[in-house]
Order: structure tokens, then C-alpha cells, then sequence
């Protein structure tokens, strides 16, 4: 299959979520129709997919695990029943989420903004995809805060009810600030 190419810029971005939300779906819609190379306003840097399938995972990224805005509840969507997870072998979703409340509980001010240009979408051979990405992010509590970038690595898997994560892991490339 021809690679379809989806040409992203900021001004969307700096918009807000639901317009670009609305904006990932037109995009997968036209590249699942068979349409060509697609350029629209949604966030800096390229996408390139070589099927509707990676679209969709690359819609799945932006719109759960880079939401800045995102709650626990709307993390218990996201994952498996069991995850492996950080390097500590297969964790339940659980023990994931009590993980993600002491992060989000942590870090009440949080800002993500992915780097797309780094973005890599691999098709594995049971049908699951392994995403990479890095992002520059920026997470604040009342007495520091802390900036970086860092690498995300995760593995989806398609269930009944949209693709569900079975493997997170990461790590930081650059941080600055204090905290930990």
C-alpha cells in the first residue's frame, strides 16, 4: 500500500483539543477512503502512515496517553487488564492506576506537547503496534516544577472496544527544574 502522509501544523493545536480531536477523525476517515496525502492544521511536525490502521493508532496517542487533561477514569480505559509495564513484568491495570493517581496527584499542572517528527508507528506480526514518541513536557505542583523531554514506547493491541495498551515504558531524555 502507498504511504499516505497527514502534514500537521500548530495552529489547531494552540486551539484546543476538540477541534483537533474532530480534526484527527476527518484525517483517519479520508486516509481509511483511499485519499491523498491530507495537510491540515493540527499540531507541528508529519505523520506518516501506510495504512488506516496506524492512523488510528496514531489518533489513539494523541487523543489518550498525551492528554495533558486526562483523568484516572479516563485511564482506566486505555489499559489492558494486564500491562506490562516500566520493566516490572506484567502489572494489572490496578496497580497501573494507582500508579497514574499518585502521578496525577503529584503533578496537578501538567503540559505535554509531543514531537511528531519522532513519532514511529510499527505494525508487529500478532497484529498489535509498538508506538514511539518523544515529548517535551512541563508538570507543576504548588512548590516546583519540572521540564524536559522524554521518550514514551508503548504497545497496543486491538480489543473489542478500541485498541487497549499492554506494554508502557520510557525514560527521561532531558529534565530541568527541581523535583523528581
Amino acid at each position: 500500500m502507498a504511504q499516505r502522509e497527514i502534514r500537521l501544523s500548530g495552529a489547531a493545536a494552540r486551539a484546543g483539543g476538540a477541534r483537533v480531536l474532530r480534526a484527527m477523525i476527518a484525517a483517519i476517515l479520508a486516509i481509511s477512503c483511499g485519499a491523498a496525502p491530507i495537510h491540515g492544521a493540527l499540531a507541528e511536525g508529519v505523520i506518516r502512515v501506510d495504512s488506516a490502521a496506524k492512523a488510528e493508532v496514531a489518533f489513539f496517542l494523541l487523543e489518550t496517553h498525551l492528554d495533558a487533561d486526562a483523568t484516572l477514569e479516563d485511564m482506566r480505559r486505555w489499559y489492558a487488564d494486564r500491562v506490562s509495564y516500566y520493566g516490572r513484568g506484567l502489572q494489572d491495570r490496578a496497580l497501573i492506576l494507582t500508579d497514574k493517581k499518585y502521578y496525577l496527584d503529584r503533578w496537578p499542572t501538567r503540559r505535554m506537547k509531543p514531537d511528531m517528527s519522532t513519532l514511529k508507528i510499527v505494525r508487529l506480526d500478532d497484529g498489535a503496534f509498538e508506538i514511539t514518541i518523544e515529548v517535551e513536557f512541563t508538570v507543576a505542583n504548588a512548590e516546583t516544577s519540572v521540564s524536559g523531554r522524554t521518550r514514551v514506547e508503548l504497545t497496543l493491541h486491538r480489543a473489542a472496544s478500541g485498541f487497549k495498551i499492554t506494554r508502557e515504558s520510557g525514560r527521561i531524555l532531558s529534565r530541568r527544574g527541581q523535583g523528581e
